[in-house]
C-alpha cells in the first residue's frame, strides 16, 4: 500500500491549460467565488507528443491523469485532497461551500442555467475546434504554439508537441464532432453569431451577466469558451470584432470577486419574461443540438459507435461519445432534484419552458410533482 503524502491544505489545485475551454470555465467560476482559495497549475502534455517522452519530462502528468481517471482538463484538488475531473460536478461541490448555490442558484433560475450549461458544454466545443484548427494555417499554428509554450517543453520535443497537436485537432477532433463539411463550417460560424450576437445586446441593455448580477455556471462557460478561444484565436477574434459588449465584458469582468450582496434575477421568470438571449439559447438547443442530442442517446442505448443526424439540414455523422448521453442523464439527476426544491410556480413554469422549446423529452424529470398532477 501506498503511504499517504498528502500536505493539508486549504487551498484549491486547478490543473489545465489556458487555452482549455473547460479549464477557463472553471478558473472563471473560481476568480469569481473563490478569489484567493486556489492555486493554477499548467496541466502537461497529455496530447503533446508520445507518452514516454512526455512522461519523462512531466512526471507527475501521468500519476494526475491516473488518479482522475482521465486524460482531460481540467482537473481539480480539493483541500481533503480529493481529485475531481469535470466542471459540472465541480461546479456543484463548490455551490455546497458557499452560503448559499450560485452557479444552480435555487429556484428556477438554477434550472435554467443548468440546462444552458448543457449547450455551451456539448455543442460549444464544435465553435471552438472549428475556430481554431480548419480556418487556416496561421491561427491553428498560434494556438498550438501557445499551447506548448504554456507548458515550458525543451525545444525539441516542443517542436514535435506543436506538429502533434495541430494533427490532432486538424485530423480526429473535427471530424469527431462533424465540422468536416463546408455547410457545416458555415452553419457553426452562423450560429455563433446569433448566439453572441444576442450575448452582445443582452449586455448593452443593461445586465451585468446572464441572471441578474451575479454569474451562474452558464456565465462561467461563456467566459471560458470566449477566453480559451474565441477571443484568443485570431480567426474568431476577427469574426467577432464587431461585438463590443461581449468584448467588454470579457475584459472587465473575469479576475473581478462578486460580492456576497450580488443576487441572480430579481423577478419571477416564466416563458414570458425570459430574456431575448436566453430565449434565443432554448430555441437553438430545441432545434439541431437536440437532434444530436437524441442521436447520442440512441447510439448509447443500442451500444453503436457512430450515429446520424440531421444537423443544420444536412444528414451528418457522429462518433458516438458517451460522455454525452452520461452528462444528459446526469443533468435530467440534478434537475429531479433540484426542482423538488423549488415552488411549484416554479416547476410548472420551467415545465412549460421545456415543453415550448421541445427540450421536455431529453431533460424534464418525470418524477418532479406539479400542480397538474394534483387535479
Amino acid at each position: 500500500m501506498e503511504r499517504d503524502n498528502a500536505i493539508p491544505t486549504q487551498q484549491y489545485t486547478v490543473f489545465g491549460s489556458r487555452l482549455s475551454f473547460f479549464t477557463m470555465k472553471l478558473v472563471s467560476a473560481m476568480e469569481w467565488y473563490f478569489q484567493g482559495e486556489y492555486e493554477y497549475c499548467v496541466k502537461g502534455g497529455a496530447m503533446a507528443a508520445d507518452a514516454g517522452t512526455i512522461a519523462a519530462v512531466i512526471p507527475d502528468n501521468a500519476k494526475l491523469e491516473v488518479r482522475a481517471g482521465t486524460h482531460q482538463m481540467p482537473v481539480m484538488i480539493t483541500p481533503e485532497n480529493w481529485c475531481v475531473a469535470d466542471t459540472t460536478p465541480i461546479l456543484t461541490l463548490l455551490d455546497g461551500r458557499m452560503a448559499e448555490p450560485r452557479f444552480y442558484p435555487v429556484g428556477i433560475v438554477g434550472a435554467l442555467a443548468a440546462v444552458m450549461e448543457e449547450y455551451f458544454d456539448e455543442w460549444g466545443p464544435r465553435w471552438c475546434i472549428h475556430t481554431r484548427w480548419q480556418c487556416g494555417e496561421a491561427n491553428s499554428q498560434h494556438a498550438a504554439s501557445t499551447m506548448v509554450s504554456e507548458r515550458s517543453l525543451p525545444p525539441a520535443i516542443a517542436e514535435q508537441a506543436v506538429v502533434s497537436i495541430t494533427k490532432w485537432g486538424r485530423e480526429r477532433a473535427a471530424r469527431a464532432i462533424g465540422v468536416t463539411s463546408k455547410v457545416q463550417q458555415s452553419a457553426v460560424e452562423a450560429e455563433m453569431l446569433r448566439v453572441l450576437g444576442a450575448l452582445d445586446a443582452h449586455f448593452a441593455s443593461g445586465h451585468r451577466f446572464v441572471f441578474g448580477n451575479a454569474p451562474t455556471a452558464v456565465d462561467c462557460v461563456l467566459m471560458g469558451c470566449l477566453r480559451a478561444h474565441l477571443l484568443h484565436d485570431q480567426y474568431p477574434r476577427e469574426l467577432f470584432r464587431h461585438l463590443d459588449e461581449v468584448r467588454r465584458w470579457h475584459d472587465t469582468s473575469f479576475g473581478v470577486a462578486v460580492p456576497a450582496s450580488a443576487t441572480v434575477a430579481s423577478r419571477p421568470v416564466s416563458l414570458d419574461t425570459l430574456s431575448p438571449f436566453c430565449a434565443l439559447v432554448l430555441e437553438e438547443m430545441g432545434r439541431d443540438f437536440a437532434r444530436f442530442a437524441e442521436g447520442s442517446r440512441d447510439a448509447y442505448n443500442m451500444k453503436h459507435k457512430s450515429f446520424t443526424a440531421t444537423v443544420y439540414g444536412e444528414s451528418v455523422s457522429y462518433l458516438h461519445r458517451p460522455y454525452v448521453e452520461k452528462s444528459r442523464r446526469m443533468l435530467r439527476q440534478k434537475l429531479a432534484v433540484h426542482l423538488r426544491r423549488c415552488s411549484l410556480h416554479d416547476r410548472d413554469a420551467f415545465g412549460t419552458i421545456m415543453r415550448h422549446y421541445g427540450l421536455a423529452d431529453l431533460y424534464l424529470p418525470d418524477s418532479v410533482p406539479t400542480s397538474s398532477a394534483r387535479l
